[in-house]
């Protein structure tokens, strides 16, 4: 499942405090998914559609298994993170098999 479009966060420089942002989101969910085929999918998309190569830098995020995730990298710039879902989040959210997703800034 993915999709392209516009969130909201918070955004100090902003006069009301918040801006809207245009990500690009991405996740997979299946009894065999991991985190190194979304990074092989996310490598090809961003190097065929933009030209570009990415970098995946060690990061945990909370809900996120560690070692399994991390922040995304174009041409030195943080764009966005990519992670493989704890077993813990799973099943708070009743969610029957592993997912893995992305999200990066346009």
């Amino acid at each position: 499942l993915f999709d392209i479009g516009y969130v909201v966060e918070r955004d100090g420089s902003s006069d009301t405090g918040f801006a809207n942002k245009l990500k690009f989101f991405c996740i997979r969910a299946g009894t065999d998914e991991n985190i190194s085929d979304l990074i092989t999918s996310l490598r090809l998309v961003i190097r065929h559609v933009f030209g570009k190569e990415i970098k995946i830098d060690d990061m945990e995020f909370p809900g996120l298994i560690p070692g399994r995730s991390g922040k995304i990298i174009i041409d030195g710039k943080d764009v966005g993170i990519i992670g493989e879902a704890h077993p813990s989040m799973l099943k708070k959210f009743n969610i029957p098999m592993p997912l893995s997703f992305f999200e990066i800034y346009i």
